[in-house]
């Protein structure tokens, strides 16, 4: 690769970077991840679950929600990688009323409000 070509490479990258961030893709969508939209409201199901950034175990965690805490879900995703489902919303904490938004494993934080929740369609 010439040193012009790997310039333009370069410029191609930072360019596709700053119209993701202005654009809000990257935020939203992380690779290997399906979404499906529902909304509505339920609790926290398990003893404690991690609000994170994104949907995948590793990601940052926000803060933590305990079971009973009350969670309105906007969306669902899949992470085909872990092969597990997640439920991004607000987690209003009892002890002190503050509101965490991020992903929870869908076991925690599901419209069944059960540890034996039914999952979603795989979506294809």
């Amino acid at each position: 690769m010439t040193y012009i070509e790997h310039l333009l490479s370069v410029i191609a990258s930072a360019a596709m970077s700053l119209l993701m961030a202005i654009t809000g893709l990257g935020a939203s969508h992380t690779p290997g991840t399906a979404y499906v939209k529902a909304s509505g409201a339920t609790e926290i199901s398990c003893y404690a679950v991690k609000v994170r950034d994104r949907p995948q175990e590793d990601s940052l965690a926000h803060g933590i929600g305990y079971r009973g805490e009350g969670f309105d879900f906007e969306k669902f995703a899949y992470r085909r990688s872990e092969r597990a489902w997640y439920s991004y919303g607000t987690v209003t904490r009892k002890y002190d009323g503050e509101k965490v938004r991020g992903y929870v494993r869908y076991e925690c934080g599901n419209p069944h409000a059960s540890d034996s929740a039914p999952l979603p369609k795989i979506p294809a």
